[in-house]
């Protein structure tokens, strides 16, 4: 029996329980379903991130083109510099009116009670994703159902991966060969011209943008608004000081129900954590969504409470290969919370349990998705309906 298996449908449920068990063994724990060894608390998680030399970001044999995940300094560090200006805290914030004008679009779209995962926090990201990158709105059904098939996890659909892959690949190299004989200024013609990457890595590092971009913060959105759906107090902390509770309620939830649980890392030499050694090659799944509930790093860390300082969290990873998107990803959702505390909108559930169990029948397939390193719902049912004065 593998008493630390993360695929099952109840680990996708919740994985907190096994994150606890994982934390209270500490060091590392094998895991046989995943042929990895699981690492859980805060400080062995942190100093693993900081580790690139010991724990490698790349799979390991073969060669081919530099991909931004895959790949361990000095190649990561000249990748990362190519691209990082066009994502910094100053180019982000002058998306911020546009993110604005989208996200009160859906939510005037969207009624009294929607499904808020297909209603506005899917949509959002895609439609600011393709705008920055000079795509045409009409293409979002696309990138949606790529990204989808890309992070199936346990449910994935092979046919459906290899499609993706094949259209997503062909798209963006198309796209990339029309801007360097067209130049424009669009960030996929901005980052033809900057140069530092081939085509075959700029139309990688393309789908990391559109995938990584659209999931994380499709699932951050789903994830802090479940979180609040469900906690009256919170909402009211939310519309009491909304200025100073937004980005607060952003950073907790990226601790609380981080949209990306775990990262793998390859060992490159024997590497010790605690009592256990992983043998050099072997595989690691750093859990991050295990150390952000570590109670020697968070007291009360199964609380989900605004009033805690948001410091300290692993929700976009650390280190060298720390998320690329954090800027636009935490605009992005914070925007979702000032409109719609200025609208004076409350979200409340509606309909059955948001995390529920997986049924036997594929085509009833569970509203959370089953994959260990992406956390996020399918649907989210919550009603859109004006705050009650109190009386």
């Amino acid at each position: 029996m593998d008493e630390f298996d993360l695929f099952t449908p109840e680990a996708a449920a919740d994985p907190y329980p096994l994150y606890r068990g994982l934390r209270e063994r500490g060091g590392a724990a094998y895991c046989p379903s995943a042929d990895a060894w699981l690492v859980s608390r805060h400080a062995d998680v942190a100093a693993a991130f900081a580790d690139h030399t010991a724990l490698s970001s790349a799979p390991g044999g073969g060669s081919g083109p530099r991909f931004l995940l895959t790949c361990d300094p000095p190649d990561h560090t000249d990748l990362r510099k190519a691209v990082v200006r066009f994502f910094t805290p100053r180019v982000v914030a002058d998306l911020a009116g546009r993110v604005r004008r989208i996200t009160e679009d859906l939510l005037d779209a969207a009624g009294d009670t929607a499904d808020v995962m297909t209603a506005l926090a899917g949509p959002l990201p895609v439609l600011v994703i393709a705008e920055l990158m000079g795509i045409a709105p009409d293409r979002a059904a696309d990138f949606k159902r790529w990204s989808d098939a890309t992070v199936g996890g346990v449910d994935v659909d092979p046919r459906a991966l290899a499609v993706a892959t094949l259209e997503m690949g062909a798209f963006f190299g198309d796209a990339i060969a029309d801007r360097a004989a067209t130049p424009t200024r669009d960030l996929i013609g901005r980052l033809v011209a900057h140069g530092g990457m081939t085509h075959r890595e700029l139309q990688m590092f393309c789908g990391l943008l559109l995938i990584a971009g659209n999931e994380t913060t499709t699932n951050l959105i789903g994830n802090l608004l479940r979180a609040l759906s469900v906690d009256p107090d919170q909402r009211a902390l939310l519309r009491a000081d909304p200025a100073d509770a937004a980005p607060r309620a952003v950073e907790e939830a990226l601790r609380f129900d981080a949209p990306v649980q775990a990262v793998w890392r390859r060992a490159a030499r024997p590497y010790r954590i605690g009592p256990d050694v992983v043998p050099r090659g072997g595989r690691v799944l750093l859990l991050q969504g295990a150390a952000n509930r570590d109670p020697d790093r968070h007291p009360d860390p199964d609380r989900f409470d605004l009033a805690r300082a948001p410091v300290g969290h692993l929700g976009f990873g650390a280190g060298a290969h720390f998320c690329l998107g954090t800027h636009l990803a935490r605009l992005e959702a914070r925007t979702v919370l000032e409109v719609v505390v200025e609208r004076g909108i409350d979200v409340e559930p509606a309909g059955t349990a948001l995390w529920s169990t997986p049924p036997p029948r594929r085509r009833d397939r569970p509203r959370v998705r089953r994959n260990p390193v992406v956390r996020g719902l399918r649907s989210l049912p919550l009603r859109l309906g004006r705050v009650r004065a109190c009386t």
